[in-house]
This record gives structure tokens, C-alpha cells and sequence, in this order.
């Protein structure tokens, strides 16, 4: 068992008077508390994506069912037997004062380009990421407190 003043270390144990053991404690309730509130599962960082990702998945719906009005729209007009002038070309019809131009060897080419949503990162690193920052900062601090207090000791 090593001795120090106010600090005795046995194996893995430390023991602290009971005043060092105060201030340790608040330390790690301080550092704990943070990481829970603000980093944890249902912290405010978490709390703050989930409210961003619900407006996003509100202006999709949104816009969803706005398309949906108008693609019911259009199915009611073509169901009464409406046709656009667009749809009467696209099906091969041609009015009498209108000219055909034909072009031998000429294909239309449609590449359609795969659509690719991209959600907005709020932070420079991913939250799992920050956790672990915290829990690593927080044991450092711990260990700054021990070393901190064992240097006041040998003074």
C-alpha cells in the first residue's frame, strides 16, 4: 500500500480523505451530468436533430401530398376524356397546319440520374463521436484532480 498524505493507493483503489472525496464526486457528477443532459440518448443534442428531422419529414409529406392532389387532378381529367395538346404529340397526332421534319439516324438518349438526398450534418463530427470525446476529457479531468492533488500534497 502506498501512502501519500492525503491520498492512499492499495492495488486498483484509491482513497481520498473525506473531503477529496467530496470535490471527486462532484466532479464526476458535474462531468456525468453533462454527458447525460446534453450528450445522451435523450439529451439536448439528440432532442435538437430529432427536431430538425421532423420539419424536414413534414415539408416531404407536405410536398407529397401535394403532388397527390395534382396527379388525382389529372387522373379526374383524363377519366371525363380530356387530352392536353401535349399528350395528343406525345401519342403521334398532328394537327393539319402543323410540318413533320424527319431525321434519319437520330436517337433521344435519357439518362436519368439517380436521386441522392442528402441531410444536413449540424455537427463537424457524429454525436456517437462527441460521447466519446466527453467520457475521455472527463476521465482525463479525473486523473488532472489526482495529480493535481498529489502535487499540493508533496509542496
Amino acid at each position: 500500500m502506498v501512502q501519500r498524505q492525503n491520498i492512499w493507493v492499495k492495488g486498483f483503489f484509491i482513497t481520498l480523505k473525506r473531503v477529496y472525496n467530496l470535490k471527486v464526486f462532484f466532479l464526476v457528477f458535474i462531468l456525468a451530468g453533462i454527458y447525460v443532459f446534453i450528450l445522451g440518448d435523450s439529451g439536448l443534442l439528440v432532442r435538437i436533430d430529432l427536431e430538425k428531422e421532423s420539419i424536414r419529414l413534414k415539408q416531404k409529406i407536405r410536398a407529397l401530398k401535394k403532388e397527390n392532389r395534382q396527379l388525382i387532378n389529372n387522373y379526374q381529367f383524363y377519366r371525363k376524356g380530356g387530352l392536353t395538346e401535349k399528350d395528343l404529340l406525345k401519342a403521334g397526332f398532328v394537327k393539319k397546319s402543323d410540318k413533320l421534319i424527319f431525321l434519319k439516324g437520330f436517337r433521344e438518349i435519357r439518362r436519368s440520374q439517380p436521386v441522392i438526398e442528402r441531410g444536413e450534418a449540424p455537427y463537424i463530427l457524429s454525436l456517437e463521436n462527441f460521447r466519446i470525446i466527453w467520457v475521455v476529457f472527463s476521465i482525463l479531468m479525473v486523473l488532472l484532480f489526482f495529480l493535481l492533488q498529489a502535487g499540493r500534497v508533496e509542496d
